[in-house]
């Protein structure tokens, strides 16, 4: 079967993150139900080991969200740091919001304005990079908030793409429902259904 391992080694590995009330008043982005699945595999959040040395050249906002630190990241999103500061690879502090699977900071950065489809290298945005392993609902608070569902990256992957050539069903199902182009073509030719063998798949996305 046609596979796509290249898809998860953009996702960009950084540290811990937080959950914060905004000041905000609306939107409001709840995303923090039902995702115990999203981090059954990060290191407890309470452990030292997220705790990191400061990159260089690093904004404050990107340590804060690499180290978890809760008052401090509060403190910036508060006294108005940008939530698009970039790093090495394009990334902003949502990026690694979405690497790190942590809904709780995505919920708190978005209630700050920070930008879904904000474009790293290779044209990957943070909603694309969701598209790799999040749940249905951090895929809707980005739709909620912006983003395009038939965006795609420099190659041509849509989230319906990366969806289906990590083969996660309800996230496939969801794309499809909420408007994604089941016949948009990648850099190679391919559509959606074209990255799998799975007859279940492709029926999903083009049915009969």
């Amino acid at each position: 079967m046609l596979k796509f391992l290249g898809l998860t080694m953009l996702a960009f590995s950084t540290g811990a993150a937080l959950f914060f009330m905004s000041r905000r008043p609306v939107p409001e982005f709840n995303i923090t139900d039902d995702l115990g699945e999203f981090n059954e595999d990060d290191t407890d959040r309470r452990s030292e080991d997220y705790a990191v040395e400061p990159k260089e050249e690093w904004d404050e906002i990107h340590i804060a969200v690499d180290r978890g630190d809760e008052e401090y990241l509060t403190e910036l999103l508060q006294n108005g740091a940008d939530t698009e500061a970039r790093i090495a690879g394009g990334f902003t502090p949502l990026y690694q919001a979405v690497d790190r699977k942590r809904p709780d900071l995505i919920g708190g950065l978005l209630q700050f304005g920070a930008d879904p489809s904000a474009k790293a290298d290779g044209g990957w945005t943070p909603f694309l990079c969701a598209a790799i392993d999040a749940p249905v609902a951090v895929l809707q608070a980005f739709l909620d908030a912006g983003a395009d569902i038939n965006s795609a990256t420099d190659e041509g992957l849509t989230a319906l793409h990366i969806a289906t050539a990590n083969e996660h069903q309800e996230e496939i199902t969801f794309l499809v429902e909420a408007g994604s182009d089941a016949q948009s073509l990648d850099n190679y030719g391919n559509t959606a259904a074209d990255l799998t063998d799975s007859t279940d798949l492709k029926n999903i996305i083009a049915p009969g």
